[in-house]
């Protein structure tokens, strides 16, 4: 797994396809993905596509303006607290 500072891709430019079919795309090109978690994309609906890939993420929620960094098990970053829990959730890390 590369490390959280390589170069990675954001689903934006993929909004059109399901964040499954975006991953997807995102993994054969790089090893890091911006997820932005809206539309098709939101992690409130599609949670479980992220489990499919050996990536590691930083999640874009465009509806906050409270920007939280939280390094977690595979390197997610956190941005707004809604998503808190499922990031947890996707890195297999306890609350603490």
């Amino acid at each position: 797994m590369p490390t959280l500072n390589s170069i990675g891709c954001s689903t934006w430019c993929l909004m059109d396809r399901s964040l499954e079919e975006a991953l997807d795309v995102i993994s054969s090109l790089t090893g890091c993905a911006e997820i932005l978690s809206d539309s098709l994309h939101s992690l409130f609906l599609s949670e479980e596509a992220c489990h499919s890939f050996d990536l590691q993420y930083t999640v874009h929620a465009p509806t906050g303006d409270v920007n939280y960094h939280a390094p977690l098990g595979r390197g997610f970053l956190l941005h707004p607290p809604p998503h808190r829990e499922r990031v947890h959730r996707l890195n297999g890390a306890s609350r603490t």
